[in-house]
């Protein structure tokens, strides 16, 4: 009788273990249970609102993906101090849907012969403007249009306009160091009734000359220790940038054709000059070459 009843202990099945929370019941337990809101879940995991939502009511269609649901399940538990694992392996037991995709097929549309030339006119001109862009801003950059810089175009020094001397007054004359060789000699006064007449051809030159002659502009620079004098002469409009040892602009203009600057300043110079071709340099008194210096028309080199 007892052969009949055989031992079964060691192969028994174990029982079957309680039906447990699915991982979004369990989830809003727990976040429930600490006191937190959705939103607080929200902005702690960086999801939506709505995704937290979603997630706890176990509606994963709504959701982008099985292993985007692993991961906010991760990350959920993670924040709640829960074991992860449980959770990950009831959600294996579900199926969740893959996300809808969009089926992206190339249409061909017709054209007509005109559309696809006017197509072709303006791919051809946007092409063009890029390229003309692309060019001015590298002519910019090297110093070729100067006219764009920084500085705004000086204004023209106005034609100085001849005065003439008074009568009754010709003793700023004699103030102005025209005299000549006679008056150095000590040549008696009795002709001064002439004087006025003979002085007034002096004034009155300059109106004749300045029509055809360049304009010069000089600028009187001190004879100091340690400076040094540049003179720059222009045949054409040329731009010119010019700093000194301690990084003061000394010159920074466009200068028109005919004209002349003498300046000086503590050297070595940082000199940049637009145009070069047209621009005669002198350092100290002494002609400087500036064409082992071009670039594009550009000259840039340092005095020292």
């Amino acid at each position: 009788m007892n052969d009949a009843i055989p031992d079964t202990s060691s192969t028994e099945t174990p029982a079957a273990a309680p039906t447990q929370l699915s991982p979004g019941v369990a989830l809003a337990r727990r976040r429930m249970e600490r006191g937190l809101s959705l939103a607080d879940v929200a902005k702690d995991l960086k999801y939506g609102v709505r995704q937290i939502e979603a997630l706890e009511q176990d509606d994963f269609p709504r959701l982008p993906g099985a292993t985007f649901v692993r991961g906010m399940i991760r990350s959920y538990a993670k924040l709640l101090e829960l074991d992860a694992a449980p959770l990950l392996h009831e959600l294996g037991r579900r199926e969740i849907p893959a996300p809808a995709t969009v089926d992206l097929r190339a249409t061909r549309i017709p054209f007509p012969d005109g559309a696809r030339r006017s197509t072709r006119v303006y791919a051809v001109l946007s092409v063009l403007v890029v390229l003309a862009a692309l060019a001015v801003a590298y002519e910019w950059q090297t110093g070729f249009l100067p006219w764009s810089a920084r500085t705004p175009r000086p204004a023209a020094p106005p034609t100085p306009v001849a005065v003439p001397a008074p009568e009754a007054t010709p003793a700023p004359l004699s103030e102005s160091r025209v005299a000549g060789p006679a008056a150095a000699s000590g040549s008696p006064a009795a002709p001064q009734a002439a004087a006025p007449a003979a002085a007034a051809k002096p004034v009155a030159a300059p109106v004749a000359e300045a029509k055809d002659a360049p304009a010069v502009v000089r600028v009187p620079v001190p004879a100091a220790a340690g400076t040094a004098r540049l003179v720059l002469q222009f045949q054409r409009e040329s731009w010119v940038e010019i700093r000194q040892a301690d990084g003061r602009i000394l010159l920074s203009q466009m200068n028109r054709g005919g004209s002349e600057h003498e300046l000086g300043g503590k050297p070595p110079f940082d000199v940049v000059i637009g145009n070069a071709p047209s621009v005669r340099l002198f350092y100290n008194g002494q002609a400087v070459d500036l064409r082992p210096h071009y670039k594009v028309d550009v000259a840039r080199l340092i005095l020292e």
